[in-house]
Formats: C-alpha cells, sequence, structure tokens
C-alpha cells in the first residue's frame, strides 16, 4: 500500500474523528498509533476500551493490506481480545502480524503498548478481515 493512499483514508470520517496515524518502522512494520488525549478517555481517566480496539483493529488490517496490492477494502468479521492493562494518556502503538491470508478471508494478530514497542503491554487481539479484492 503506497503512503499517500493511506494519508488520504486517514483524512476523512472516523479515521479522523480518532485521529490515529499509521507509520511504518525501519523493519517494514505498519504500526498505528494514537496520541491518547482527554477526548478518548472515560470517566476513569484511561483511554476507553473501544480506543484501543479501534487502534489494534486497524494494526490488523493494515498487516493484511501490506502482505497484498490486490486489495480493494476489507471489513472486521470478528474480533477477539483481551485487556492486560488500561491505555493512559500519551501514545500508544497498535503492531498487527498476517497469522494466514486466503482468498476472502484474512486473519491477524495484534498487540497494544504504551509508548513505545516493548513498552507496558496494553492488550492483544486476533481478527478475521473478509477482503474484498480488485476486479
Amino acid at each position: 500500500m503506497r503512503m499517500e493512499d493511506i494519508r488520504r483514508v486517514l483524512s476523512v470520517g472516523f479515521h479522523a474523528t480518532m485521529g490515529y496515524d499509521v507509520i511504518q518502522d525501519t523493519n517494514g512494520r505498519w504500526m498505528v498509533t494514537l496520541d491518547v488525549s482527554e477526548r478518548h478517555l472515560n470517566q476513569y481517566g484511561v483511554a476507553h476500551g473501544g480506543v484501543a480496539l479501534t487502534v489494534m483493529d486497524a494494526a490488523g488490517g493494515m498487516a493484511l493490506y501490506a502482505k497484498r496490492d490486490d486489495i480493494q477494502r476489507m471489513a472486521t468479521i470478528s474480533m477477539s481480545q483481551n485487556f492486560l492493562s488500561s491505555a493512559k494518556p500519551g501514545i500508544i502503538l497498535g503492531i498487527g502480524e498476517v497469522e494466514r491470508m486466503g482468498k476472502a478471508v484474512g486473519y491477524s494478530s495484534m498487540r497494544l503498548y504504551q509508548d513505545e514497542i516493548g513498552g507496558e503491554l496494553i492488550a492483544t487481539a486476533q481478527g478475521a478481515y473478509r477482503l474484498f479484492i480488485k476486479e
């Protein structure tokens, strides 16, 4: 996936409202980052669980997009998550890894960290995504 395509998608709708970004590290991994601010917090002063799920869902999808050039769009079929800690104000970072890529369905696993890769592990997830292929 080209960076200009990613930037276009992130500039509208829900993506823009959430405020997350997609970056590629020096190892070629795609990651989703979000600067958790007051607008993402619940009444307890930590990020609402939906914020963590959104970042992990986007990371899982990005991992799949990065593996194939013929994906037009995708939709999450299912996602299973485990919360290990709460996301606090500051940077959270989601990383997705492809587990299996079929013709119409892709599977990925995700990890969500506070501050940096290798920082506090906040959550893990596994997702299945319906792949809509370009014709």
